[in-house]
């Protein structure tokens, strides 16, 4: 069992991704709101890259052939049209994907 509720677990995940963005060198802004299209603004220091980024918490699974994967949900129509991307942070990796995927990675040992 989580000993997060399924909220503060959210909190967490945007919290990794916003410190391993950092390290990457972009400079973040969070949503302060829980309502709105992105969670995270990030903008390259070097490049001027601009992210719109919804932050997932990854779903682990085990697949029937035994393997270990997780993945995250999709964004909405709505955020895909604002160009978003999708982003979430597994044992110290950053994950980004176009909006109108999922994440999915095969986890391994």
């Amino acid at each position: 069992m989580n000993k997060f509720s399924e909220k503060r677990r959210g909190d967490i995940s945007e919290i990794e991704v916003c410190h391993l963005l950092l390290e990457k060198g972009y400079e973040v802004f969070r949503n302060i709101s829980c309502v709105g299209f992105a969670d995270i603004v990030a903008i390259h220091t070097e490049t001027k890259e601009k992210l719109l980024i919804d932050v997932k918490t990854p779903t682990i699974y085990t697949t029937k052939d035994g393997a270990t994967k997780f993945r995250t949900n999709k964004l909405s129509d709505a955020q895909v049209e604002l160009g978003m991307k999708v982003a979430c942070a597994y044992k110290g990796k950053l994950y980004i994907q176009n909006g109108n995927k999922s994440i999915e990675r095969l986890i391994r040992a």
